[in-house]
């Protein structure tokens, strides 16, 4: 089965139903093209572990995505990084891919900060 047309997993975190901007940082995936392609999304939800962003384009799954997330109800920005681990088709309206973001720990990632902030919304 094409991991793309699945369902979520169930969730760990509880979700915060919060539209925050998602600017995403997505590789080129063509052979010899260092260019990424720098987007701007909405996100629908977001958690401690995760977030789920409406996007124009279907994302190769397990893919690592550097990201900004701004959420005005924290009036931050926190710079992260997460793994595609769903993408399906949205008949329902528009965007017409959502999209789940399993966020990671890296050097380059405001993780701990995300995470601690969360907890005071």
């Amino acid at each position: 089965m094409d991991r793309r047309s699945q369902s979520p997993t169930p969730r760990s975190h509880s979700r915060i139903l919060a539209q925050s901007e998602v600017t995403l940082r997505i590789p080129s995936g063509r052979p010899g093209c260092n260019l990424d392609l720098i987007a701007s999304f909405r996100s629908l939800d977001v958690s401690a572990g995760g977030v789920q962003v409406g996007v124009d384009r279907p994302l190769r799954l397990d893919a690592l995505l550097r990201m900004n997330i701004t959420v005005p109800a924290l009036n931050e920005t926190f710079r992260l990084v997460g793994r595609v681990v769903w993408c399906h088709l949205n008949t329902v309206r528009q965007p017409a891919w959502l999209v789940g973001l399993e966020l990671m720990q890296s050097s380059e990632s405001d993780l701990d900060r995300w995470q601690d902030s969360l907890k005071n919304v």
